[in-house]
Parts: structure tokens; sequence; C-alpha cells
């Protein structure tokens, strides 16, 4: 019998193969309709891999009750962490990324839509959807959780 595992890590991997397999299948579909290049079908896929990098253990709890505590009018949370250490990791090890497509993976992390994204809006709610919760992060816990 098949048990799921909640690692966080494989919650990334999980994340990050969504996305693309969703980002994917919508090319495949609608591919003149929605112009997704391979350079969208890879900023979603990092998004959807470093997503959680900013997640601490117990982080939502962390970010509820002593970040908001200590300080509530700051407006922190795992994903602003995230993107700071995405910003880091490019930096350190000097990977060759522009800085257009640092800043939609950023917004993506997020579920923020940039100005200039009005004609791919749905980029930016496939990893985290500001609109209704539904997206991959989503769809890789309640895959995950069915096995248990």
């Amino acid at each position: 019998e098949y048990m799921g595992t909640h690692t966080r890590f494989e919650h990334c991997i999980g994340t990050g193969f969504l996305a693309n397999k969703m980002l994917e299948t919508l090319h495949k579909k609608q591919m003149a309709e929605l112009d997704i290049t391979k350079n969208d079908l890879r900023n979603v896929t990092i998004a959807g891999l470093v997503h959680d990098l900013g997640h601490a253990v117990n982080s939502h709890g962390f970010e509820q009750y002593v970040i908001h505590s200590l300080a509530p009018e700051l407006k922190w949370s795992h994903e602003d962490a995230s993107r700071m250490l995405l910003d880091y990791i490019i930096e350190k090890y000097n990977i060759d990324m522009g800085k257009e497509d640092i800043r939609d993976i950023q917004a993506m992390i997020k579920g923020e839509k940039p100005a200039h994204s009005e004609k791919k809006s749905f980029l930016y709610e496939i990893v985290s959807n500001a609109e209704n919760s539904i997206d991959v992060d989503k769809f890789d816990y309640i895959c995950r959780d069915s096995y248990n």
C-alpha cells in the first residue's frame, strides 16, 4: 500500500511538475490563442519548484503568531522569504537569468499580476492563485493527501 509523503521538498517537486504539466497542456491545446512560449513554461516551472523556499518549520504559525504579533503593520509572508531566497541563490551562484524573468517568477510565487502581463495574466494564477486559491500548490497537496 502506498502512503503519501509530505516533505516540503517533495511538495515543491510536485508543484513544479504540476505547473509544468498544466502549462504544457494549455500550450498543446491553445497554442495560437494563448501564445505560450518555452520561456513561459520555464518560468512557471521554476516558480512551482521554488514557491516554498521561504517556508520554515511551522511557518504559517510563525507568520501568524510571531511576526504579526511583534509587528502587526508588517505584511511579511513565507512567499516574501521565498522571493528573497530566490534572489540570493541567483546572485550567489551567478545564475544567468534576465531581470524580467526573475520579476515574473517572483510574481508567480506570490500570485501577483504585473501590469505588463495583461495578455498572459493566467500565468500568474497557476502556482499561487490570489483570485480563488485554486492552483497547483493546492493540487499537489490534494493528490498527496488522497493516499492517507
